[in-house]
Protein backbone atom coordinates (compact mmCIF):
# COMPACT_ATOMS: atom_id res chain seq x y z
CA UNK A 1 0.00 0.00 0.00
CA UNK A 2 1.02 3.37 -0.40
CA UNK A 3 0.96 6.96 0.27
CA UNK A 4 -0.24 9.57 -2.26
CA UNK A 5 0.54 13.29 -1.95
CA UNK A 6 -0.96 15.50 -4.17
CA UNK A 7 0.63 19.11 -5.17
CA UNK A 8 -0.92 21.84 -7.47
CA UNK A 9 1.77 23.95 -8.98
CA UNK A 10 -0.16 27.54 -10.02
CA UNK A 11 1.77 29.24 -12.10
CA UNK A 12 2.06 33.11 -11.35
CA UNK A 13 3.38 34.18 -14.54
CA UNK A 14 0.21 32.26 -16.58
CA UNK A 15 -2.99 32.58 -13.99
CA UNK A 16 -5.19 31.42 -16.79
CA UNK A 17 -2.83 28.31 -17.67
CA UNK A 18 -4.35 24.50 -15.80
CA UNK A 19 -1.99 23.84 -12.79
CA UNK A 20 1.10 20.99 -12.86
CA UNK A 21 -0.65 18.08 -11.23
CA UNK A 22 1.79 15.87 -9.33
CA UNK A 23 1.31 12.93 -7.08
CA UNK A 24 4.44 11.33 -5.51
CA UNK A 25 3.50 7.82 -4.10
CA UNK A 26 5.38 7.21 -0.93
CA UNK A 27 5.86 3.45 0.45
CA UNK A 28 4.33 2.43 4.10
CA UNK A 29 7.62 2.51 5.36
CA UNK A 30 8.92 5.80 4.35
CA UNK A 31 8.25 9.16 6.72
CA UNK A 32 7.20 11.06 3.73
CA UNK A 33 7.41 14.28 6.29
CA UNK A 34 11.10 14.68 5.71
CA UNK A 35 10.53 14.87 2.11
CA UNK A 36 11.23 18.36 0.54
CA UNK A 37 10.82 19.30 -2.89
CA UNK A 38 12.47 22.66 -4.33
CA UNK A 39 11.24 24.94 -7.86
CA UNK A 40 13.72 26.59 -9.83
CA UNK A 41 16.96 25.74 -8.03
CA UNK A 42 19.12 23.18 -6.17
CA UNK A 43 19.12 22.24 -2.44
CA UNK A 44 21.45 24.03 -0.18
CA UNK A 45 21.14 27.59 -2.39
CA UNK A 46 20.35 30.49 -0.28
CA UNK A 47 17.15 31.74 -0.42
CA UNK A 48 17.10 35.25 -2.36
CA UNK A 49 19.10 33.71 -5.22
CA UNK A 50 17.31 33.27 -8.44
CA UNK A 51 14.68 31.13 -9.05
CA UNK A 52 15.25 29.10 -6.21
CA UNK A 53 11.65 28.31 -4.35
CA UNK A 54 10.84 26.02 -1.67
CA UNK A 55 7.93 23.19 -1.23
CA UNK A 56 6.44 24.07 1.98
CA UNK A 57 4.41 20.92 3.86
CA UNK A 58 1.35 21.73 5.51
CA UNK A 59 0.90 18.70 7.19
CA UNK A 60 2.62 15.45 7.64
CA UNK A 61 1.02 14.17 4.23
CA UNK A 62 0.38 17.07 2.47
CA UNK A 63 2.85 19.65 0.66
CA UNK A 64 1.85 22.96 -1.58
CA UNK A 65 4.17 24.92 -3.94
CA UNK A 66 3.76 29.19 -3.60
CA UNK A 67 4.83 31.16 -6.15
CA UNK A 68 6.37 29.58 -9.25
CA UNK A 69 7.47 32.15 -11.19
CA UNK A 70 8.73 30.78 -14.72
CA UNK A 71 9.60 33.67 -16.38
CA UNK A 72 9.56 34.09 -19.59
CA UNK A 73 9.05 29.76 -19.86
CA UNK A 74 6.11 28.10 -19.38
CA UNK A 75 7.47 25.36 -17.18
CA UNK A 76 10.41 25.53 -14.24
CA UNK A 77 13.10 22.80 -13.67
CA UNK A 78 11.86 21.11 -9.61
CA UNK A 79 14.28 18.86 -7.21
CA UNK A 80 12.41 15.97 -4.80
CA UNK A 81 14.46 14.99 -2.20
CA UNK A 82 13.85 12.35 0.68
CA UNK A 83 16.77 10.97 3.04
CA UNK A 84 20.09 11.42 0.38
CA UNK A 85 18.46 10.71 -3.01
CA UNK A 86 17.53 13.21 -4.98
CA UNK A 87 16.35 13.46 -8.55
CA UNK A 88 15.46 16.51 -10.93
CA UNK A 89 12.62 16.77 -13.04
CA UNK A 90 10.18 19.29 -14.90
CA UNK A 91 6.73 21.12 -13.93
CA UNK A 92 4.71 22.31 -16.32
CA UNK A 93 0.94 23.37 -16.36
CA UNK A 94 -1.55 21.74 -17.92
CA UNK A 95 0.82 18.55 -17.18
CA UNK A 96 0.52 15.50 -14.98
CA UNK A 97 3.39 13.58 -13.43
CA UNK A 98 3.75 10.69 -11.25
CA UNK A 99 6.86 9.93 -9.13
CA UNK A 100 7.15 6.74 -7.27
CA UNK A 101 9.42 6.64 -4.90
CA UNK A 102 10.88 3.16 -4.04
CA UNK A 103 13.03 1.68 -1.47
CA UNK A 104 15.84 -1.32 -1.91
CA UNK A 105 17.09 -3.65 0.44
CA UNK A 106 19.48 -1.66 1.88
CA UNK A 107 16.51 1.41 2.39
CA UNK A 108 18.16 3.49 -0.05
CA UNK A 109 15.38 5.62 -2.13
CA UNK A 110 14.70 5.66 -6.17
CA UNK A 111 12.20 7.66 -7.96
CA UNK A 112 10.37 6.40 -11.07
CA UNK A 113 8.73 8.91 -12.99
CA UNK A 114 6.09 8.37 -15.18
CA UNK A 115 3.40 10.75 -17.42
CA UNK A 116 4.23 13.84 -18.96
CA UNK A 117 7.85 15.00 -19.10
CA UNK A 118 9.20 11.68 -17.63
CA UNK A 119 11.35 11.44 -20.81
CA UNK A 120 12.78 15.15 -19.66
CA UNK A 121 12.95 13.45 -16.60
CA UNK A 122 15.26 10.58 -17.56
CA UNK A 123 17.44 13.15 -19.40
CA UNK A 124 17.88 15.05 -16.33
CA UNK A 125 19.23 11.88 -14.84
CA UNK A 126 21.62 11.04 -17.34
CA UNK A 127 22.74 15.12 -17.70
CA UNK A 128 23.35 15.03 -13.48
CA UNK A 129 25.35 12.11 -14.11
CA UNK A 130 27.59 12.69 -16.66
CA UNK A 131 28.22 16.33 -15.75
CA UNK A 132 29.07 15.87 -12.50
CA UNK A 133 31.47 17.99 -10.94
CA UNK A 134 33.09 16.61 -7.71
CA UNK A 135 33.34 13.42 -10.19
CA UNK A 136 35.69 15.65 -12.99
CA UNK A 137 37.14 17.86 -10.65
CA UNK A 138 38.06 16.50 -6.85
CA UNK A 139 38.09 18.80 -4.41
CA UNK A 140 41.94 16.46 -3.49
CA UNK A 141 43.81 13.30 -5.24
CA UNK A 142 42.90 14.49 -8.59
CA UNK A 143 44.66 12.02 -10.70
CA UNK A 144 43.01 11.59 -14.02
CA UNK A 145 45.01 13.39 -16.90
CA UNK A 146 42.99 16.58 -18.09
CA UNK A 147 43.15 14.97 -22.38
CA UNK A 148 41.04 11.71 -20.85
CA UNK A 149 39.04 14.08 -18.78
CA UNK A 150 38.12 16.16 -21.99
CA UNK A 151 37.35 12.64 -24.00
CA UNK A 152 35.36 11.64 -21.70
CA UNK A 153 33.38 14.43 -21.41
CA UNK A 154 33.56 14.97 -25.20
CA UNK A 155 31.55 11.87 -25.44
CA UNK A 156 28.40 12.04 -22.76
CA UNK A 157 27.87 15.66 -24.38
CA UNK A 158 27.63 13.60 -27.48
CA UNK A 159 25.66 10.83 -26.10
CA UNK A 160 23.61 13.81 -24.32
CA UNK A 161 22.49 15.56 -27.26
CA UNK A 162 21.30 12.06 -28.96
CA UNK A 163 19.17 11.64 -26.17
CA UNK A 164 17.29 15.19 -26.60
CA UNK A 165 15.65 13.81 -29.53
CA UNK A 166 13.69 11.39 -27.35
CA UNK A 167 11.92 14.66 -25.33
CA UNK A 168 9.04 15.28 -27.58
CA UNK A 169 8.13 18.77 -25.60
CA UNK A 170 9.50 21.62 -27.80
CA UNK A 171 9.96 24.44 -25.02
CA UNK A 172 11.53 21.81 -22.32
CA UNK A 173 13.73 20.58 -25.49
CA UNK A 174 15.46 24.00 -25.87
CA UNK A 175 15.77 24.42 -22.22
CA UNK A 176 17.59 21.01 -21.70
CA UNK A 177 19.31 22.21 -24.97
CA UNK A 178 20.64 25.24 -23.42
CA UNK A 179 21.59 23.91 -20.08
CA UNK A 180 23.78 21.19 -21.55
CA UNK A 181 25.31 23.16 -23.95
CA UNK A 182 26.18 25.83 -20.53
CA UNK A 183 27.52 22.91 -18.25
CA UNK A 184 29.61 21.74 -21.45
CA UNK A 185 31.18 25.17 -21.46
CA UNK A 186 31.41 25.38 -17.75
CA UNK A 187 33.75 22.06 -17.80
CA UNK A 188 35.62 23.25 -20.58
CA UNK A 189 36.50 26.43 -18.93
CA UNK A 190 37.40 24.05 -15.78
CA UNK A 191 39.71 21.74 -17.93
CA UNK A 192 41.87 24.91 -19.18
CA UNK A 193 43.17 24.91 -15.45
CA UNK A 194 45.87 27.61 -15.23
CA UNK A 195 45.48 28.86 -18.83
CA UNK A 196 43.45 31.96 -17.88
CA UNK A 197 43.64 33.44 -22.05
CA UNK A 198 42.06 30.03 -23.24
CA UNK A 199 39.46 29.96 -20.19
CA UNK A 200 38.82 33.76 -21.17
CA UNK A 201 38.30 33.22 -24.96
CA UNK A 202 35.42 30.58 -23.89
CA UNK A 203 33.90 32.88 -21.10
CA UNK A 204 33.33 35.66 -23.92
CA UNK A 205 31.18 33.81 -25.28
CA UNK A 206 28.36 33.56 -22.45
CA UNK A 207 25.29 35.25 -22.63
CA UNK A 208 26.15 37.84 -19.46
CA UNK A 209 21.92 37.93 -19.33
CA UNK A 210 21.21 34.72 -19.36
CA UNK A 211 18.86 33.22 -16.53
CA UNK A 212 19.40 29.62 -17.72
CA UNK A 213 23.19 29.57 -17.59
CA UNK A 214 22.70 30.48 -13.45
CA UNK A 215 22.53 27.04 -13.33
CA UNK A 216 26.26 26.20 -14.28
CA UNK A 217 27.04 29.55 -12.82
CA UNK A 218 28.06 31.11 -16.36
CA UNK A 219 27.25 34.59 -16.08
CA UNK A 220 28.62 35.26 -12.60
CA UNK A 221 31.95 33.32 -14.16
CA UNK A 222 32.17 35.36 -17.85
CA UNK A 223 31.23 38.97 -15.87
CA UNK A 224 33.84 38.35 -12.61
CA UNK A 225 36.67 37.43 -15.35
CA UNK A 226 36.12 41.09 -16.32
CA UNK A 227 36.72 42.54 -13.17
CA UNK A 228 40.26 42.65 -11.25
CA UNK A 229 40.70 40.21 -9.31
CA UNK A 230 39.50 41.23 -5.20
CA UNK A 231 42.02 41.22 -3.39
CA UNK A 232 40.82 39.53 0.34
CA UNK A 233 43.85 40.91 2.89
CA UNK A 234 43.08 44.61 1.86
CA UNK A 235 39.96 46.54 1.61
CA UNK A 236 37.53 45.30 -0.66
CA UNK A 237 35.42 48.64 -0.94
CA UNK A 238 36.74 50.07 -4.43
CA UNK A 239 36.13 46.16 -5.85
CA UNK A 240 32.55 45.94 -4.85
CA UNK A 241 31.82 49.61 -5.79
CA UNK A 242 33.19 49.03 -9.31
CA UNK A 243 31.20 45.41 -9.07
CA UNK A 244 27.94 47.14 -8.78
CA UNK A 245 28.99 49.86 -10.98
CA UNK A 246 29.55 46.97 -13.97
CA UNK A 247 26.21 45.41 -13.20
CA UNK A 248 24.31 48.29 -13.22
CA UNK A 249 26.39 49.10 -17.04
CA UNK A 250 26.20 45.40 -18.12
CA UNK A 251 23.46 43.76 -16.46
CA UNK A 252 19.52 43.84 -17.46
CA UNK A 253 18.10 40.03 -16.28
CA UNK A 254 16.61 40.59 -12.86
CA UNK A 255 17.52 37.06 -11.63
CA UNK A 256 21.13 37.68 -13.24
CA UNK A 257 21.37 40.83 -11.47
CA UNK A 258 20.59 39.04 -7.63
CA UNK A 259 22.88 36.09 -8.34
CA UNK A 260 25.81 38.59 -9.01
CA UNK A 261 24.60 41.16 -5.94
CA UNK A 262 24.57 38.12 -3.81
CA UNK A 263 28.11 37.38 -4.88
CA UNK A 264 29.44 40.78 -4.64
CA UNK A 265 28.17 40.54 -0.79
CA UNK A 266 29.98 37.21 -0.23
CA UNK A 267 32.87 38.62 -1.29
CA UNK A 268 33.24 41.77 0.09
CA UNK A 269 31.33 40.80 3.33
CA UNK A 270 32.04 37.25 4.00
CA UNK A 271 35.70 36.30 2.58
CA UNK A 272 37.05 40.37 2.62
CA UNK A 273 37.15 43.29 4.49
CA UNK A 274 36.25 46.83 4.37
CA UNK A 275 38.26 49.77 6.59
CA UNK A 276 34.46 51.11 7.13
CA UNK A 277 31.81 48.72 5.81
CA UNK A 278 29.42 51.56 5.62
CA UNK A 279 31.54 52.70 2.66
CA UNK A 280 30.59 49.76 0.73
CA UNK A 281 26.74 48.71 2.40
CA UNK A 282 25.03 52.09 2.15
CA UNK A 283 25.82 52.31 -1.91
CA UNK A 284 25.28 48.32 -2.19
CA UNK A 285 21.63 49.11 -0.28
CA UNK A 286 20.89 52.22 -2.58
CA UNK A 287 22.04 50.25 -5.73
CA UNK A 288 19.86 46.70 -4.68
CA UNK A 289 17.32 48.23 -2.20
CA UNK A 290 16.45 48.06 1.07
CA UNK A 291 13.37 45.46 0.10
CA UNK A 292 15.95 43.32 -1.67
CA UNK A 293 16.37 39.73 -0.18
CA UNK A 294 20.02 40.08 -0.27
CA UNK A 295 20.07 43.27 1.57
CA UNK A 296 18.05 41.36 4.07
CA UNK A 297 20.08 38.30 4.30
CA UNK A 298 23.14 40.49 4.97
CA UNK A 299 21.85 43.40 7.45
CA UNK A 300 22.92 40.97 10.45
CA UNK A 301 26.46 39.81 8.98
CA UNK A 302 26.89 44.06 8.68
CA UNK A 303 25.66 44.54 12.02
CA UNK A 304 27.88 41.89 13.16
CA UNK A 305 30.59 43.74 11.40
CA UNK A 306 30.19 46.51 13.21
CA UNK A 307 30.27 45.58 16.55
CA UNK A 308 33.13 42.95 16.20
CA UNK A 309 35.57 45.47 14.91
CA UNK A 310 39.20 45.37 16.30
CA UNK A 311 38.99 46.59 19.66
CA UNK A 312 35.88 45.89 20.70
CA UNK A 313 34.77 43.78 23.79
CA UNK A 314 34.25 40.19 22.04
CA UNK A 315 30.72 38.77 22.43
CA UNK A 316 30.54 35.93 25.12
CA UNK A 317 29.35 32.73 23.44
CA UNK A 318 28.40 29.20 24.83
CA UNK A 319 30.18 25.59 23.73
CA UNK A 320 30.16 22.18 25.08
CA UNK A 321 33.22 20.17 25.88
CA UNK A 322 33.49 16.39 24.43
CA UNK A 323 31.29 15.27 27.94
CA UNK A 324 29.14 17.63 27.96
CA UNK A 325 29.96 20.12 30.86
CA UNK A 326 29.31 23.52 29.51
CA UNK A 327 31.92 26.54 28.90
CA UNK A 328 31.97 29.92 28.48
CA UNK A 329 34.26 32.04 26.15
CA UNK A 330 34.67 34.07 28.92
CA UNK A 331 36.47 31.61 30.92
CA UNK A 332 39.69 31.73 28.73
CA UNK A 333 40.41 35.60 29.00
CA UNK A 334 43.93 36.26 30.30
CA UNK A 335 45.76 34.53 27.34
CA UNK A 336 45.30 35.68 23.90
CA UNK A 337 42.91 33.00 21.79
CA UNK A 338 43.11 31.90 18.47
CA UNK A 339 39.64 30.38 17.83
CA UNK A 340 39.10 27.78 15.01
CA UNK A 341 35.38 27.45 13.66
CA UNK A 342 34.94 24.02 11.86
CA UNK A 343 32.48 21.15 10.83
CA UNK A 344 33.43 16.94 10.71
CA UNK A 345 31.40 17.76 6.90
CA UNK A 346 33.84 20.48 6.07
CA UNK A 347 36.48 20.21 3.67
CA UNK A 348 37.84 23.26 4.04
CA UNK A 349 37.99 22.83 7.27
CA UNK A 350 39.55 19.32 8.03
CA UNK A 351 42.15 20.48 5.49
CA UNK A 352 43.01 23.60 7.85
CA UNK A 353 43.71 21.26 10.86
CA UNK A 354 46.93 19.61 10.41
CA UNK A 355 47.99 23.19 9.62
CA UNK A 356 46.91 24.07 13.27
CA UNK A 357 48.70 20.75 14.82
CA UNK A 358 51.91 21.78 13.31
CA UNK A 359 51.57 24.98 14.17
CA UNK A 360 50.51 23.90 17.93
CA UNK A 361 53.00 21.29 18.66
CA UNK A 362 56.31 22.67 17.00
CA UNK A 363 55.87 26.37 18.14
CA UNK A 364 53.37 27.17 20.45
CA UNK A 365 51.90 24.48 23.00
CA UNK A 366 53.70 25.23 26.15
CA UNK A 367 53.37 28.71 25.54
CA UNK A 368 51.48 30.59 28.35
CA UNK A 369 50.81 33.62 26.79
CA UNK A 370 48.17 31.96 23.65
CA UNK A 371 46.18 29.20 23.30
CA UNK A 372 44.09 27.46 20.14
CA UNK A 373 40.45 26.60 20.58
CA UNK A 374 38.18 24.90 18.04
CA UNK A 375 34.52 25.10 18.24
CA UNK A 376 33.20 22.73 16.18
CA UNK A 377 29.13 23.38 14.86
CA UNK A 378 28.00 20.46 14.05
CA UNK A 379 25.00 19.40 14.80
CA UNK A 380 26.13 15.35 15.07
CA UNK A 381 27.54 14.84 17.88
CA UNK A 382 28.58 11.20 17.23
CA UNK A 383 29.96 12.89 14.02
CA UNK A 384 32.22 15.39 15.84
CA UNK A 385 33.37 12.96 17.95
CA UNK A 386 34.33 10.95 15.17
CA UNK A 387 36.13 13.19 13.34
CA UNK A 388 38.21 14.18 16.42
CA UNK A 389 39.01 10.47 17.10
CA UNK A 390 40.46 10.38 13.67
CA UNK A 391 42.51 13.76 13.68
CA UNK A 392 43.68 13.69 17.68
CA UNK A 393 43.86 17.14 18.09
CA UNK A 394 45.70 18.48 21.04
CA UNK A 395 44.22 21.47 21.69
CA UNK A 396 41.29 22.33 23.50
CA UNK A 397 38.20 21.15 21.30
CA UNK A 398 34.65 21.95 21.81
CA UNK A 399 30.79 22.10 19.93
CA UNK A 400 28.27 25.05 19.44
CA UNK A 401 25.12 23.40 18.42
CA UNK A 402 21.18 24.28 18.28
CA UNK A 403 20.83 27.65 19.85
CA UNK A 404 24.71 27.56 20.80
CA UNK A 405 25.54 27.41 17.45
CA UNK A 406 23.04 30.11 16.22
CA UNK A 407 24.22 32.29 18.78
CA UNK A 408 28.40 31.76 17.24
CA UNK A 409 26.86 32.55 14.03
CA UNK A 410 24.20 35.76 14.97
CA UNK A 411 27.58 37.53 17.45
CA UNK A 412 30.23 37.24 15.03
CA UNK A 413 28.19 37.01 11.38
CA UNK A 414 29.54 33.53 10.53
CA UNK A 415 28.07 32.75 7.01
CA UNK A 416 30.56 30.30 6.30
CA UNK A 417 33.40 28.02 7.45
CA UNK A 418 36.33 27.80 8.09
CA UNK A 419 36.57 30.85 10.45
CA UNK A 420 38.81 31.64 12.44
CA UNK A 421 38.84 34.49 15.28
CA UNK A 422 42.00 36.29 17.55
CA UNK A 423 40.76 37.57 20.95
CA UNK A 424 42.91 39.51 22.30
CA UNK A 425 44.47 38.35 26.39
CA UNK A 426 42.24 41.14 27.95
CA UNK A 427 38.91 39.59 26.08
CA UNK A 428 38.58 42.23 23.12
CA UNK A 429 38.87 41.01 19.89
CA UNK A 430 41.91 41.67 17.72
CA UNK A 431 40.39 39.95 14.34
CA UNK A 432 37.33 38.43 14.24
CA UNK A 433 37.88 37.48 10.54
CA UNK A 434 41.81 35.91 10.91
CA UNK A 435 44.32 34.77 8.94
CA UNK A 436 43.93 30.60 8.17
CA UNK A 437 46.78 28.22 9.71
CA UNK A 438 47.43 27.65 6.30
CA UNK A 439 48.77 30.89 5.63
CA UNK A 440 52.40 31.32 4.71
CA UNK A 441 53.26 33.95 7.28
CA UNK A 442 50.75 32.75 10.08
CA UNK A 443 53.24 32.51 12.94
CA UNK A 444 54.27 35.99 12.26
CA UNK A 445 50.63 37.30 12.89
CA UNK A 446 49.85 35.46 15.34
CA UNK A 447 52.96 36.32 17.12
CA UNK A 448 52.47 40.04 16.32
CA UNK A 449 49.12 39.38 18.15
CA UNK A 450 50.61 37.88 21.21
CA UNK A 451 53.02 40.96 21.85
Amino acid sequence: MTRHIFLTLLCLSALSAPAQILTVNFPDTTDCSKSELTIGKEKGQNEFDARRLKAERKSPSTLVVDNVELKDMDFAPAWIYLDNASRQFIVEPGKTLEIDVTRDSNGDCSFIFKGDNARAAEYLKAYNEYFDIGKYFPFENDTVPTDVKQAEIDNNYAALKRDLDKVSDGKVKEFLKRLTDDAYLNFRVRLCGSDQKKAAILLDTVDLNSWIGLYNYLPVWAFESKLETPDFDADMTPWGLAYIKAIDEKITDPDVRKALLNNCALQVLEWGQCNNVDDFWLPFVEFAGEDSPVVKYYANKVKSLKSTRAGMKAIDINFTDADGKPHKLSEFFGKVIYIDVWASWCGPCRKEIPHIARHYTEYYKGNDKVMFLSISVDEDENAWKKAMEKDKPLWPQFRASGDDHQALTDAYGIGGIPRFMVINADGTIYNADAFRPSDDDFRKKLDAAIK
